[in-house]
């Protein structure tokens, strides 16, 4: 399991791990799957086509040889699970209190921690998952309009997926 102990940058980037029920069989069929009827979307800059949206996803499935493995989604849950235990020891407010046993000690116990919610979150995906093909997918909104409304705007709501935050 990986579990970030990263810098803060004002750019982000989200992993996305997407469960496909049905496999589209078109860029147009997979536009159709992510955004019904819906011509434009824009999250925080100027819209794009979904049409446009839905190319960049098909290209980047048909680049995918194969379906992440457990232990590569597991991966990814850690990060997520990293996320949550920070957020349940109230940051590092909480620690920085701590003489350095007791830190690490409950580092020792986050790890620990985070193992076991990553495990879990990665049951309860590939539970919902259970029949479908999953792909990984990752949008950085420091790589312009497209990609940051890609990483925003919830493209993949309707499908059931999983969304990392990298910030």
């Amino acid at each position: 399991m990986k579990i970030r102990n990263g810098f803060v940058s004002n750019s982000s980037s989200s992993s996305f791990l997407v469960a496909f029920k049905t496999q589209p069989t078109s860029v147009e069929h997979l536009r159709e799957m992510l955004f019904g009827e819906l011509v434009h979307i824009a999250q925080y800059g100027d819209p794009i086509s979904t049409q446009e949206a839905a190319e960049v996803v098909w290209r980047d499935m048909q680049r995918q040889e194969r379906p992440p493995t457990r232990d590569e989604i597991e991966d990814n849950m850690g990060t997520k699970a990293y996320s949550q235990v920070y957020e349940e020891n109230d940051g590092w407010r909480v620690r920085s209190k701590k003489t350095r046993e007791e830190q690490e000690l409950q580092h020792a116990e986050d790890t620990r921690r985070c193992s076991v919610l990553a495990e879990q979150m990665a049951d309860e995906f590939l539970q919902q998952a259970e029949g479908g093909r999953i792909y990984a997918f990752s949008y950085s909104d420091n790589d312009g309009n497209l990609e940051s409304t890609l990483e925003h705007y919830g493209i993949f709501d309707k499908l059931p997926h999983v969304t990392i935050s990298n910030h």
